[in-house]
């Protein structure tokens, strides 16, 4: 690739408005103007520009203090950050208007952090952590840990790996966690040989007492003097008596506050030559070597969040019966969505048949599938809780004491004669605790798939679905689906034992989000009468088998897919 030609860029900034010019190594420095100030910065273009972003320097860097959103480097100028690649649509044919916008967006940021102090307190509590961990040195020991500590002051466990490879690199710090001890992360750090190695505390800071972050002159040291001042009376009372009392010449300090909603966590890594009090007051700071760590944060709130799963239903209690191809996928999406305690029922091993279509993989053959699932879940998803219930059948789970414990049910067996049975059981049943009941399936062919979500004792259940849309008499069809009655769509393989729906992959997946999304709703607001969701495929594969299409999905091609369902002829809900 060509080099970049300065002398052009640097005369197309001037043309609109900027002071730029070229210095003796060839690169454009700027003069900003800003609140009576002039800033120097440097330009610099990346081989790939313009598909890669400018970088700007803040020159004298160290003269504006602490600075959201602009990093330190050893020449003393400064990393302006105007975010990520990805979330520009550069127009590479324009090169210039690229720098041009990039370095006002830079220009606007600066001025903004440096004129508005509400702006500017803002953004240094968002970029907390990134402005901690420039601080951090190389070589000192990260710390991974795992808790979900609320409390305002908790005492960890602190070991370290024996692996002389590792030499301190990485501490352990463990504290209260509701996390899952099959999950991968936490199941491999409990093979680790690990030694106990000093003391650990968690310090959760109210929001309002948590200070700026440290300045780049200034010491984290002098950073925790301040902050232990600035926090609530009873707290530095609680810390001073735990000083006092704790001996040790190893400190990890966990740190965590929540200002508008954002977690911050961050660490400190403290050691001596020999045991003394604690540095958890500002009269036991003597000869105590105290530098930030970075932290590796394995809890509950920070993971779900990062990983765009609900933080709410940690205590949601699931049951899904069936397990089978859309069942499986319902179990996967709903520990993926943050939900704490799934209970799952199926007699079935898992076969080869069903590979292509389940969420298990090979390793699970001939297994149960519900011991698959258990197996995968509680690796995958550090806050589940899944567990078998024992229960082979629908029949099995017309249990009253069973049925009590949880807030929703999801039947996915694909067997309509058994779960209508279930339904009408329910909506008898005398319970202390009512649960949503939702029944998933799909059609054949990629056509769709439908949720009906039900609240027993309220209109609206899935009986309704099975009253005949032009006589109102009972029916044995659904008055849902999107294939005409009497027709054959199941296909076998090798004549009479060997049938099956023909579905794909796709199609059990598709089923299972809508089934899932609907339960996360349900979850979260409790709806007030029973109503049926429906994804809508296409109809290609089915017409060219000459399979005849109702008029529902004609209807609904184009039309909401939602609808209360209750039928005043419903002999079970009325």
């Amino acid at each position: 690739m060509a080099e970049h030609n300065y002398q052009h860029y640097c005369k197309f900034l001037t043309s609109h408005g900027f002071s730029a010019q070229i210095n003796s190594n060839n690169d454009i420095t700027i003069d900003l103007q800003i609140n009576n100030r002039t800033l120097g910065l440097k330009v610099f273009l990346p081989k790939l520009f313009p598909n890669a972003l400018p970088k700007f320097y803040l020159l004298d860097r160290f003269a504006y203090g602490l600075l959201p959103h602009v990093s330190t480097r050893d020449d003393g100028a400064g990393t302006v950050c105007i975010g990520e690649y990805n979330q520009y649509c550069l127009d590479v044919e324009r090169p210039e208007h690229v720098l041009l916008e990039t370095l006002q967006k830079a220009k606007d940021m600066l001025a903004r952090l440096l004129t508005d102090r509400v702006y500017f307190e803002e953004e240094a509590y968002k970029e907390f952590v990134a402005i901690w961990n420039f601080k951090v040195k190389a070589g000192t020991p990260s710390i991974k840990y795992f808790g979900d500590d609320e409390d305002s002051l908790s005492e960890l466990k602190v070991k370290c790996s024996q692996d002389k490879k590792l030499k301190l690199n990485a501490f352990f710090a463990e504290g209260k966690s509701s996390l899952n001890k099959d999950f991968l992360v936490y199941s491999k750090y409990k093979k680790t040989p690990l030694s106990i190695r000093g003391k650990g505390v968690f310090i959760d800071i109210p929001a309002h007492h948590l200070i700026l972050p440290p300045s780049p002159t200034e010491s984290v040291s002098e950073w925790w003097k301040k902050q232990i001042q600035k926090l609530p009376l009873p707290q530095k009372q609680e810390l001073k008596r735990y000083a006092k009392n704790n001996r040790h010449n190893s400190l990890n300090i966990i740190l965590s506050s929540i200002v508008k909603g954002q977690r911050i966590w961050v660490a400190l890594y403290c050691v001596r030559d020999n045991d003394e009090r604690l540095p958890l007051h500002e009269s036991h700071f003597k000869h105590w070597h105290i530098e930030p760590a970075i932290i590796d944060v394995i809890s509950r709130h920070s993971l779900l969040y990062r990983s765009g799963a609900s933080t709410k239903l940690g205590d949601a209690k699931v049951c899904v019966i069936g397990c089978g191809s859309v069942g499986g996928h319902v179990v996967d999406k709903l520990a993926s969505s943050g939900v704490g305690h799934i209970t799952i029922c199926d007699q079935d091993n898992f076969n080869l048949e069903n590979i292509h279509r389940h969420v298990l993989p090979s390793y699970c053959l001939d297994k149960s599938k519900c011991l698959g699932l258990v197996m995968e879940v509680s690796s995958k998803y550090p806050y589940c809780d899944i567990k078998i219930s024992g229960k082979n059948s629908l029949a099995e789970c017309q249990d009253t004491k069973f049925i009590e414990n949880f807030d929703l049910i999801i039947c996915a067996t694909g067997d309509e004669t058994e779960e209508r049975s279930f339904n009408s059981w329910i909506y008898k049943a005398e319970l202390n605790n009512t649960p949503v009941v939702i029944y998933s399936w799909l059609e054949a062919l990629g056509l769709g798939g439908h949720v009906i979500t039900t609240i027993p004792k309220v209109k609206g259940c899935l009986n309704c679905c099975y009253i005949d849309n032009v006589t109102d008499e009972p029916s044995t069809v659904s008055n849902i689906s999107f294939i005409s009655p009497n027709q054959e769509v199941m296909v076998s393989y090798a004549g009479c034992g060997t049938h099956f729906l023909p579905f794909s992959g796709l199609d059990a997946q598709d089923t299972a989000s809508l089934s899932v999304r609907t339960a996360i709703n349900c979850l979260n607001a409790r709806p007030q009468q029973g109503f049926v969701s429906s994804w809508v495929g296409t109809p290609d594969e089915a017409l060219s088998k000459g399979i005849d299409l109702t008029h529902r999905y004609y209807h609904h091609r184009d039309g909401s897919l939602t609808f209360e369902h209750y039928r005043k002829a419903c002999n079970v809900c009325q």
